[in-house]
C-alpha cells in the first residue's frame, strides 16, 4: 500500500507556478548548493588534507550534482526511471541536510553561553541582540525545513504525474533491461540501471 497515497500533493508550484517550473528551480538551487563538493575535492590540489567525513560529503555532493542535473536537463523530455532517482536522492539528501541542520543548531547552543549573571549598574544590550539572533537562527532554521519538506512533495507530485501521463498514453512506465540491451552496455550502465528501478520500485511502494 501508498504510504504517501492520501497525502495532498501540490498541484503547481507556490500555487501559481506550473510544477515543472518548480521542479527546475529546485534542482538548479540543489545544483548551487551542492557544488562546494566539487570545490573541496579540488582542494586536494593546494595540499589541503580531507578527513573522513569530508570526503563522504564531497563525494556525495558529487553525487547529487549529476543527478540533479540530469533531471534538471532532461525536464522537458523526463524519464520515469531517472526521475525516480532523483526524487530518491533528494529525499535522502533531505534527511541527511535536516540531520546536520539540527547537530549544528544542538552543538551550537549547548557550547554558546547565553546565561549572563546580571550585575546592577552593568549594559545588558548584548543579551538582547543575542536573544535577537537566536530568534533569526531558530526562524531561518525552520523555514529551510519546511522548504524542503515542501520541495519534496513537488518532487513526488511531479514524479506521479509523469508516471499518470505514460498510463494515458498507454505506455510503459519505465523501459526494461531487455528493451535498453543492457547486456551489451558497459557495467556502469548496467549498475545505474539497476539503482535506477530500484528506486523506481521503492517509490511504487511510497507513492
Amino acid at each position: 500500500m501508498a504510504l504517501l497515497q492520501d497525502t495532498q500533493l501540490p498541484e503547481r508550484f507556490l500555487n501559481f507556478l506550473p510544477l515543472y517550473i518548480g521542479v527546475e528551480l529546485i534542482l538548479g538551487v540543489g545544483i548551487i548548493n551542492k557544488l562546494s563538493g566539487v570545490y573541496g575535492i579540488l582542494s586536494l590540489f593546494t595540499g589541503h588534507p580531507l578527513e573522513f567525513m569530508q570526503w563522504i560529503f564531497y563525494i556525495s555532493s558529487i553525487l547529487c550534482v549529476v543527478f540533479y542535473g540530469v533531471g534538471l536537463w532532461t525536464i522537458l523530455d523526463p524519464k520515469v526511471r531517472q526521475f525516480a532517482a532523483v526524487v530518491v536522492i533528494y529525499s535522502i539528501d533531505t534527511l541527511v541536510s535536516l540531520f546536520f541542520i539540527f547537530w549544528f543548531a544542538f552543538e551550537w547552543f549547548v557550547n554558546e553561553d547565553v546565561k549572563i549573571e546580571k550585575v546592577p549598574g552593568q549594559d545588558y544590550s548584548k543579551s538582547a541582540s543575542q536573544a535577537y539572533e537566536y530568534g533569526w537562527i531558530i526562524l531561518v532554521t525552520a523555514t529551510v525545513i519546511v522548504s524542503r519538506f515542501y520541495f519534496n512533495l513537488v518532487l513526488v507530485s511531479f514524479y506521479k504525474k509523469l508516471i499518470k501521463y505514460k498510463k494515458n498514453l498507454g505506455l510503459p512506465a519505465i523501459e526494461t533491461d531487455v528493451d535498453l540491451n543492457l547486456k551489451s552496455q558497459a557495467k556502469w550502465k548496467q549498475l545505474l540501471y539497476r539503482f535506477e528501478f530500484a528506486c523506481y520500485k521503492l517509490l511504487t511502494q511510497l507513492v
